[in-house]
């Protein structure tokens, strides 16, 4: 592999509504916690679920705003909140764009699937474009350099 190849990171694209989804559901749940507290009256009973609910926020957020794809010189490596992935770049055979809804750290359904040894993965790079040129400049077995 080339030791010109730096460092990039490509943000994950974000569909709309997956971001109004996430926040949403943690607009409920602030609502949901305050109506009880509400009605309740603020109890050291009723703050239990509190880390919860903020344990849950700090989740949601970190998988919104911490998603993100690093190519370096070997690896593709893929960070979506608390969940890591390293993707040989040396086992890369395809790639092909996709909708697949299934689950993947990708916060779009505009993703591509990685094809590397006898595994899969999708993702959702923002700028897909420039995203597939570095892959397959880096990416041996794509046609890129030896």
């Amino acid at each position: 592999m080339s030791a010109t190849h730096g460092e990039l990171v490509f943000p994950s694209k974000r569909d709309w509504w997956i971001s109004v989804l996430l926040w949403g559901s943690v607009f409920v749940s602030v609502v949901s916690m305050a109506a009880a507290l509400r009605t309740q009256g603020v109890t050291r009973d009723s703050l239990i679920p509190l880390p919860i609910l903020v344990f849950a926020w700090s989740l949601v957020m970190w998988v919104l705003y911490g998603t993100h794809y690093t190519l370096t010189g070997d690896l593709l490596l893929i960070r979506s909140g608390p969940m890591r992935y390293k993707v040989p770049l040396a086992e890369v055979t395809a790639v092909r764009s996709t909708r697949n809804p299934l689950s993947s750290p990708a916060l779009s359904l505009d993703r591509l699937e990685i094809t590397y040894g006898r595994r899969r993965i999708m993702i959702s790079p923002e700028d897909k474009g420039r995203f597939l040129k570095e892959l397959e400049a880096r990416c041996p077995r794509l046609g890129g350099e030896p």
